[in-house]
């Protein structure tokens, strides 16, 4: 049995095309023989699709494609007005700010709040209390109302309260999108405990490194239908081409540049430009197995950037992940850039065996989780190798028998 199953599943909005500010109003224009005139809006129309127990799922999608109502409907806040919708487990949902929490109350009676709403007795959550304000950190504010809090601080706390529940399926919108770096990597690695716990979880985000990094398979919304779902760099890649094509129509610059990959990113630093030079210093896009490779990153800053990541990652043409090491994994630390420079990735004795790899090219904020710019599987390299291993990598070994 799968976790949620989806069939059919619509959700229509009557949006009114006037507006009338007293009963009064709406009673004379009865009487008067008027009636409201009014434009149905499908959220949701002829949605289907199921998700594996187990499993996280990414939905992207444009802005008033449908995710967040979506997200609503699977957690019991919408009704939907067609189709069917079986969720098989408990369900914690972290939406939009502001859905399920009563700001003229504190942080302490919302959790008591929040926590009867989801069947969990008192003393149950007296248990999980402390654990639900130190994750948020939020210890100096319990009984202060959250019509105070900052955005950061709302998140930090519906967050915290929507994880430290008994949940089966975790649902996730724009967790993200508010909240300093510190508490996303904390989420970041919740996120990762929750899946090798065999959670459910379904992330809404316009993070769309996020997405693909955590994501198994991921859906693409637009105008309340699915477009394509599937795994997550296919998905994303179609998505990218989505908005390369509606921006050429509306005759903006295009955003996402894409040669024989993706890229995104929040834009503070920018690629200017990507250079994969042999021993000899010279640029070369063919290299033997165990050569001496060094990639040259130039990259432009737009303002100063504390503890920037730098990192590649190699993928067999058919995306097969073989490694993605960055600066920091390697125990060098940049303390910031600003303007223009390179970093150099310097690689010894190159391990490839023979065949045609796609180099990825990233910077990272300094927890490693915000792209500031991402080049994916953008750079061809060939490798040919002297030896007759086989496989993808070589491993030099020394061997040795006793009889």
């Amino acid at each position: 049995m799968d976790a949620i199953e989806v069939n059919n599943l619509s959700v229509r909005f009557r949006i009114p095309h006037e507006k009338r500010a007293s009963v009064l109003e709406s009673a004379l224009a009865v009487i008067k023989g008027g009636r409201y005139a009014y434009e149905d809006f499908w959220a949701l129309k002829d949605v289907s699709f199921s998700v594996k127990k187990g499993e996280m799922l990414g939905i992207i999608g444009p802005n008033g494609s449908g995710k967040t109502t979506l997200l609503s409907v699977l957690a019991g806040i919408i009704k939907p007005d067609g189709g069917r919708c079986e969720v098989n487990g408990k369900v914690s949902p972290f939406l939009e700010l502001g859905i399920g929490a009563q700001t003229e109350l504190s942080a302490r009676d919302n959790i008591y709040l929040y926590a009867s709403i989801m069947g969990i007795p008192n003393k149950e959550i007296d248990k999980r209390f402390d654990d639900i304000i130190k994750f948020a950190g939020l210890e100096g504010f319990l009984d202060t109302k959250l019509k105070n809090y900052s955005s950061g601080m709302y998140v930090r706390f519906g967050f915290s309260v929507a994880i430290n529940v008994d949940f089966d399926i975790l649902l996730i919108d724009e967790v993200l999108a508010v909240g300093d770096e510190a508490f996303q990597k904390k989420c970041f690695n919740t996120i990762k405990k929750f899946k090798e716990q065999g959670r459910t979880i379904l992330f809404v985000s316009h993070n769309l490194g996020a997405v693909a990094r955590f994501c198994d398979r991921v859906i693409l919304l637009d105008k309340g239908g699915i477009v394509t779902e599937g795994a997550s760099g296919q998905v994303i890649e179609k998505y990218l081409g989505m908005l390369e094509q509606k921006e050429k129509k509306i005759g903006e610059v295009v955003k996402f540049e894409r040669e024989l990959g993706r890229r995104w990113g929040s834009g503070e630093v920018k690629v200017l430009d990507v250079k994969f030079l042999n021993k000899d210093s010279e640029e070369a896009d063919t290299f033997f197995t165990g050569d001496k490779m060094i990639i040259k990153i130039r990259y432009y800053a737009k303002e100063r950037i504390e503890n920037p990541s730098f990192g590649i990652a190699i993928h067999t043409p058919e995306g097969v992940h073989i490694t993605g090491p960055n600066n920091r994994f390697s125990g060098f630390e940049f303390e910031y850039i600003d303007g223009k420079g390179e970093v150099d990735c310097i690689v010894e004795s190159l391990p490839l065996l023979t065949g045609k790899y796609l180099f990825t090219v990233a910077i990272h904020d300094s927890v490693n989780v915000q792209p500031y710019d991402y080049l994916d599987k953008m750079f061809p390299i060939n490798i040919q190798k002297t030896k007759k291993e086989k496989g993808v990598i070589f491993i030099p070994c020394k061997w040795k028998i006793e009889r």
